[in-house]
């Protein structure tokens, strides 16, 4: 075997290492499966449980050299990048190699590290550490400033005469060195005592030395507390020191022995050392809680960083028993005391960072564990945190246990600093409850305060009401929030206290006389404070409570109730006039808004104290028409207060004041309704079209029309006919909406009731169709000038479509008027022109309603074709329905009236009058000769199902009565006959049921050679 340059010159082997290696080779020799055993358990070691543990396992040896000194350890960690020999040096303070170290370093699973040698006890418990060296370089030397020994794989295979690259347990035999030089002078350079020197195997070799050095961190001083600093020197760049941890990281540790009981199936050395060593935990957390800025291992360390997962936001070292390879804990009695305890210790140290001032909730143990460790330290730590004060108030005190604490349900205020300080003094060990840390309270079991039951705490004195209001606005958004909030109790102006925001008002533009008068009179107006704070007003506007001016104000139903109750030297009837005047400067309030004013008890001019609707403004519209004994001025000085448009707004007329009643229920109307002129008779006729439960919207009422004065009715039409507010009151119907949901439109009040008192419905309009007006009564000089619509609204008539009944009632007994005035002759002259319409707009209504039928009483009298042609009014029994173009000729059954297609029936039924074929049997007698013809192709070809043929007379007569032409039957089997070409076109034209190509037929009979022409003319003007 070669010796190298660096073994002893004098032969000297302070640690015994010749006599270690010489064992080893002669168990080798005596039993060569030993060897292979050896080589194995060696490469196990690198490969499994101590892979990349190098680093680590340096500062665990620093840190036992240093216990075993008893002084505070340091450790350098160096990297030297020397292309031909690159070295990883672990440099460090403490007790020096010696020969029992020696003995350690070359047995597998035989720590000399057995008893503690300091405060902080040993960390090496197997005697296997050194191993994870090998997994960077075959050649390692331990060594003091003078002696040491190197393990080299090299030099153990040519001791073992092993063939070069052959597996060989590298750790089993021991070479005896000097320390090199170099290596010395580190060594007194950097005031150490001890170094263990890695030569790297290859370029792989030193970047995961480079990785782990670069990772060093205050880990590896909170795993190892015996080492106060760590030194990292990496080529090429300043050296990296690590020191004075506990200014970064709060510690808590615990020591104690286990019970006998409590070490069963444990191996004999692991129970050997529990039972010496005890067990010990020790938890770190970056203080302040920095655990987002800096690395946690995610692993329990013991010290050495384990395959435990452990997910807590802090670093737990724990001394208890591990299995051989230092990487997993086995699970047993030791493990669960050990576990227990280091729970229990957890719960300590956040109740130290809360005695702190540091907010620890996002560090209580919520969720799954990462396994049965980790669920076993949440468990114990949940345990003892039950217990603990570790919860920050939101008022100034230490912290609270969670027995003690209260957190406001999940919610917008749950965790809003300023809410949760203006509610701590409401509600008592108040603590946040921010979103992310809402599990950790409920793992804690904090109780939990709805809104609900903070709502029900609130001050009742204004100002501190308004302060813990504020507070609770932001909730507001949130549905669930409102619900519950729809308890809380309002300070109210007069000193009550509504038991919810919902119909309380919050009075705007400040306090006047009329809100204390208002307040008294049972108003639910919040407190002046409360209306006056704009985060109260928020939330109770959220709420259900109404922002109101003074219009809101004054609409108030204890208003009408205040009103009633004021006697003329009444000092509030001057706070309501000076809200009204608010309201018509800020709101508009116009004439009519407000009924309940009307009552207001005003000075009239005659001395009097009359209510504001007996009182009109001098020289206005409304005094001109209205009776002077119904009313009176208002008097002057009022006037000269207040000003004409307050007055106005309050219920003094000026014109014809409004009455807006909004939405009405027929079985319970306003007494304003009632009182108005023809209230009582729009409701029964609501009732009765609409039926029970129907409800009328937007109704709008003109007021005292019942006190017009006489002769003033072509002045009210002139003045409805100007305002718009009134006109639209008397035009536009009101809709009323049935409990099914379908609706109708009828006539507003006001229209009804002007109809009927000023008799003006069914009288002839401006306008008015020619038969309409012969039949009906005239308007009224006075009416005459009224426009169509306006007109038409107070029951004039221009057309047919203006008729009701009593319209269409009318029209029947103007016609024996006319019979009077014929006989006195003064009828007005009619032709047919006028008289068509009528009678087909009399059959078109009566078709569309049969009812109408019944509803007419029958006439005397109608109006009617004499054989002449002539308009006459006739006795019904003398009149006839002419059935279709063929009777109209039979001017001999008497005065004929049409209909047109399809309204004859009607017709005669509304009037009670025969049609002309019950009267005649329609009997056909030929008079002279007749033959019978073709009927030209060309006329077939312009009426498709026309007869083919026709019968030609000399004369003709139906019943003895002469005819031209007559048609019996209809279709091609229809039987012609017919005296002249006129006459055969008409019938021709009435059996195809074309009577409106008559004219046509006419044309192609008498002019062959046009035929193209008429055909093509006839096209052209067709309806499509």
């Amino acid at each position: 075997m070669s010796t190298p340059s660096d073994l002893p010159a004098d032969g000297s082997d302070p640690f015994g290492a010749a006599a270690l290696r010489r064992a080893v080779l002669d168990a080798w020799a005596a039993w060569p499966d030993r060897l292979r055993e050896d080589a194995n358990a060696e490469e196990d070691l690198v490969l499994g449980s101590y892979r990349d543990r190098a680093v680590v396992e340096l500062a665990q040896n620093a840190a036992d050299a240093a216990a075993r000194a008893g002084r505070p350890g340091r450790l350098v960690l160096r990297l030297e990048d020397d292309d031909a020999r690159p070295r990883l040096l672990a440099l460090n303070t403490g007790a020096p190699l010696d020969a029992d170290g020696v003995r350690a370093l070359a047995a597998l699973r035989a720590s000399a590290k057995r008893a503690g040698a300091g405060p902080t006890g040993l960390t090496g418990r197997f005697g296997v550490g050194a191993a994870s060296l090998l997994a960077l370089g075959d050649d390692v030397t331990w060594t003091s400033r003078t002696h040491g020994v190197r393990f080299s794989a090299d030099l153990a295979r040519a001791a073992a005469g092993l063939p070069a690259g052959g597996p060989v347990p590298v750790l089993r035999l021991p070479f005896a060195v000097d320390a090199p030089g170099d290596v010395r002078a580190l060594l007194e350079a950097e005031g150490c005592d001890t170094a263990a020197v890695v030569v790297l195997r290859d370029r792989g070799t030193v970047a995961a030395a480079e990785a782990a050095l670069e990772a060093v961190d205050d880990l590896l001083l909170l795993a190892l507390p015996a080492l106060a600093e760590v030194a990292v020197q990496l080529p090429g760049r300043a050296p990296r020191v690590l020191r004075d941890v506990d200014l970064r990281w709060h510690r808590v540790g615990r020591r104690g022995s286990f019970e006998a009981c409590e070490l069963a199936g444990l191996g004999a050395e692991e129970r050997e050392r529990a039972q010496r060593t005890g067990w010990s935990v020790a938890w770190a957390r970056p203080r302040g809680g920095g655990e987002r800025e800096v690395r946690l291992p995610g692993v329990l360390l013991a010290p050495t960083p384990t395959d435990e997962p452990l997910d807590l936001p802090a670093v737990l070292v724990a001394d208890l028993p591990l299995d051989a390879g230092r990487r997993r804990v086995p699970d047993g009695p030791a493990a669960h005391r050990a576990l227990r305890e280091a729970g229990a210790a957890y719960a300590a140290l956040l109740q130290e960072r809360a005695l702190a001032g540091e907010d620890v909730l996002e560090a209580v143990p919520v969720g799954l564990a990462a396994g049965w460790v980790d669920a076993a330290v949440r468990h114990a730590a949940v345990d003892a945190l039950a217990g603990a004060p570790v919860l920050l108030p939101v008022e100034a005190g230490g912290p609270l246990r969670p027995d003690r604490a209260q957190a406001l349900d999940d919610g917008p205020l749950a965790d809003d600093p300023t809410a949760l300080a203006a509610l701590a003094p409401l509600v008592a060990g108040l603590v946040a409850a921010p979103r992310r840390a809402r599990a950790a309270l409920e793992v804690l079991g904090v109780r939990r305060v709805g809104l609900a039951e903070v709502a029900e705490v609130l001050p009742p004195e204004p100002a501190a009401w308004c302060a813990a209001a504020a507070a609770l606005a932001p909730a507001a958004l949130d549905p669930a929030a409102r619900e519950q909030l729809a308890v809380l109790r309002v300070p109210l102006a007069d000193g009550r206290t509504a038991a919810s925001p919902r119909g309380v008002l919050l009075a705007t533009g400040g306090q006047t006389p009329a809100l204390a008068d208002l307040a008294d009179a049972g108003l639910r107006l919040a407190h002046p404070v409360v209306a006056a704070e704009p985060a109260a007003v928020r939330l109770l506007t959220a709420l259900g409570a109404q922002p109101a001016g003074a219009r809101e104000l004054l609409a108030a139903p204890e208003v009408a109730a205040l009103v009633e109750d004021l006697a003329d030297d009444d000092e509030r009837v001057d706070h309501l006039l000076a809200l009204v005047a608010r309201a018509v400067a800020e709101q508009g309030l116009a004439p009519g808004d407000l009924p309940a004013l009307t009552e207001l008890p005003l000075p009239a001019s005659t001395g009097e104290v009359l209510p504001a609707a007996g009182l009109v403004l001098p020289g206005s519209p409304a005094a001109d028409l209205l009776d002077p004994d119904e009313v009176a001025p208002a008097h002057p000085d009022l006037l000269e207060r207040w000003g004409a448009p307050v007055l106005a707004a309050a219920g003094v007329a000026g014109s014809l004041a409004l009455l807006v009643l909004g939405e009405v229920d027929p079985h319970d109307p306003p007494t304003a309704l009632l009182d108005a002129a023809g209230g009582h008779e729009w409701l029964e006729e609501v009732l009765a079209r609409a039926g029970d439960g129907a409800t009328a919207t937007d109704v709008v009422l003109v007021r005292d029309l019942d006190l017009l004065r006489e002769g003033a009715e072509g002045a009210l039409l002139d003045h409805l006919a100007t305002v718009p507010a009134l006109r639209a009151a008397v035009l536009d119907p009101v809709r009323v909406v049935r409990p099914d949901g379908t609706a109708l439109d009828l006539a507003p009040p006001s229209a009804g009731w002007l109809r009927s008192e000023l008799g003006l419905a069914g009288c002839a309009g401006p306008g008015c169709a020619p038969g309409l007006a012969a039949v009906l009564p005239p308007a009224p000089a006075w009416a005459r000038g009224a426009d169509a619509a306006l007109g038409r609204a107070l029951g004039l008539v221009a057309d047919a479509a203006d008729l009701d009944a009593r319209g269409w009632q009318r029209v029947l007994d103007g016609a024996a008027d006319l019979a009077d005035l014929a006989e006195r002759g003064q009828a007005p002259p009619l032709d047919i022109t006028a008289l068509l319409p009528l009678w087909r707009a009399l059959g078109r209504a009566a078709a569309d309603d049969p009812a109408l039928v019944t509803a007419l009483a029958p006439p005397t009298h109608v109006l009617a074709l004499d054989a002449g042609g002539a308009v006459v009014a006739v006795p019904a029994e003398r009149a006839v329905v002419v059935d279709d173009p063929c009777w109209s000729q039979r001017t001999d059954l008497g005065a004929r009236l049409v209909a047109g297609a399809g309204l004859v029936p009607a017709l005669a039924d509304v009037l009670d009058v025969p049609l002309c074929s019950e009267l005649a049997a329609g009997r056909v007698d030929p008079v002279g000769r007749s033959s019978t013809a073709d009927v030209p192709p060309r006329v077939r070809a312009a009426l498709p199902g026309c007869p083919r043929r026709w019968t030609e007379h000399d004369a003709l007569t139906v019943d003895g009565a002469p005819v031209a032409w007559w048609v019996t039957g209809r279709g091609e089997d229809a039987d012609v006959r017919a005296t002249t070409p006129d006459g055969l076109a008409r019938g021709l034209a009435l059996a195809a049921g074309r009577w409106e190509s008559r004219a046509l037929v006419a044309e192609l009979l008498a002019a062959p050679g046009r035929a193209a022409a008429a055909l093509l003319e006839d096209a052209a003007g067709a309806r499509p």
